[in-house]
C-alpha cells in the first residue's frame, strides 16, 4: 500500500521503528518511547504498509530486521541523528538568544531611565554585570 501522495511516513513510524530495531523488540521500545508495545507494533505494522515492505521477521516475543529494514534502519539513523543535532542547536541558540535579549532589554530600560551624562556608566555596568553572568 504505496502512498502516492505522501513520500515520508510520519516521524512517529520512524521513531518507533529505530527504537524497536535498537532494542530488539516492541516492549523494550514502547518503555523507551514511553507508550505501550501495542502502539509501537502497530506504528511499525503502518510503516511496513506504507512502503509495502516487511522490515521484521516476527518470531514468539522476538523479532529480527529483515534485510530491507536493515537497509531502512541505516538511513533511519543517520536522518534522526542529524534532526537531533539539529534540535540540540536550535535549543542551544534558544538559550543564548534569551540571554542577549534580557541583557539587551535592561539595557534599553536602564538607559531610558537615564540623564545623558549616566548613559555611558549605566551601560558599562550592564555590560560588567553581563560579563559576569554569562561566565557562571
Amino acid at each position: 500500500m504505496q502512498n502516492k501522495g505522501k513520500v515520508l511516513p510520519p516521524l512517529d513510524y520512524l521513531l518507533a521503528f529505530e527504537s524497536a530495531a535498537k532494542n530488539g523488540s516492541f516492549a523494550a521500545a514502547g518503555r523507551e518511547l514511553n507508550v505501550s508495545e501495542t502502539a509501537v507494533s502497530r506504528k511499525v505494522r503502518l510503516l511496513e504498509q506504507h512502503y509495502d515492505i516487511a522490515l521484521f521477521v516476527r518470531g514468539h516475543r522476538s523479532i529480527a530486521l529483515t534485510i530491507q529494514g536493515k537497509r531502512l534502519l541505516a538511513s533511519v539513523e543517520q536522518s534522526l541523528d542529524m534532526l537531533r543535532s539539529a534540535s540540540r542547536n536550535m535549543f542551544s541558540q534558544r538559550q543564548k538568544n534569551a540571554i542577549n535579549l534580557a541583557r539587551n532589554k535592561f539595557r534599553i530600560v536602564a538607559l531610558a531611565d537615564a540623564a545623558p551624562a549616566e548613559i555611558q556608566q549605566r551601560q558599562q555596568a550592564v555590560e560588567d554585570h553581563a560579563c559576569v553572568i554569562g561566565q557562571r
